[in-house]
């Protein structure tokens, strides 16, 4: 986790923002407000959430994060849920030593 990109980190952390607040599974329209937040904090220049998406699954990818595909039916929509497939412990070790990247309060609260 610690190899991540600075884009691959901003999202664990909206990730472990909902996940603290035990909001988790997340769809993307959940992760990236938090993402936006906090890159906006961080003084980083945030990524469209398409962009951001694709961290996501990156972060699903290495086994990181579960990625659930959910089908609404005929008429609804398809989308991802993603949620925590390691220890949240382990999430809160990593994010606690970034560098660059301000936490939110729930998450320092956390660690």
């Amino acid at each position: 986790m610690r190899e991540l990109t600075q884009h691959g980190h901003l999202a664990l952390v909206a990730t472990l923002h909902l996940a603290v607040e035990e909001d988790t599974p997340a769809r993307v329209r959940e992760v990236y407000p938090r993402y936006r937040t906090i890159a906006d904090r961080s003084e980083i220049d945030p990524l469209v959430r398409r962009r951001m998406h694709d961290h996501l699954a990156d972060l699903a990818m290495l086994g990181i994060l579960d990625r659930q595909s959910r089908n609404e039916g005929r008429n609804g929509e398809q989308y991802y849920q993603y949620e925590f497939s390691v220890d949240l412990g382990i999430v809160q070790e990593v994010v606690a030593d970034l560098e660059g990247v301000v936490l939110p309060e729930r998450v320092l609260g956390q660690l």
